[in-house]
């Protein structure tokens, strides 16, 4: 409100708040978004707490996401489809520059703003250097967009496993 600035609020449920390591991996991924500067990713502005309620504000994305655009269209023009892949593409090149892994990369998760530009969020299952083993492998990625190491149960993975997921989008 000081900055009179509109952000989206990601609020960790209450109940989800009384296991320490629940708040831990919240933390991280605030932490991990707010290691990338894209202009295809949503920004990370702060993260606190308020009154026991853990929050992240990022930008605020004025669209809609892949998913609900889908649903509402029977096809997407290949240009338009063509251009928002490459503009996540773009977003995942970044995130790997800087060693975060999204890994859960899913239509619900790629935001189309009112420009037709795209924003890559929800970085709650992503991952980078140390803050790797707070992660339980069963909370990673929606199964249709999995990729194979995953599926197989490696633990040893790269950005490629956003890549695939990319590509079943």
């Amino acid at each position: 409100t000081q900055l009179d600035r509109l952000v989206a609020l990601k609020i960790l449920p209450p109940e989800m708040a009384s296991e320490p390591e629940n708040i831990l991996r919240f933390h991280q991924e605030a932490k991990s978004a707010a290691r990338l500067d894209h202009e295809n990713i949503a920004r990370v502005y702060y993260c606190g707490e308020d009154q026991k309620l853990h929050f992240i504000a990022f930008e605020f994305i004025d669209g809609k996401n892949l998913r609900v655009i889908q649903e509402s269209r029977r096809s997407l023009p290949f240009d338009q489809v063509l251009n928002w892949m490459i503009q996540v593409a773009r977003g995942l090149n970044h995130a790997s520059a800087r060693g975060v892994i999204h890994r859960d990369i899913k239509p619900r998760n790629i935001l189309i703003d009112s420009n037709c530009d795209v924003k890559i969020c929800d970085f709650g299952l992503s991952t980078f250097d140390t803050f790797n083993s707070l992660h339980r492998t069963e909370y990673i990625c929606t199964r249709w967009y999995r990729a194979p190491e995953i599926l197989i149960g490696n633990k040893q993975y790269d950005f490629k496993v956003d890549v695939f997921s990319a590509g079943c989008v």
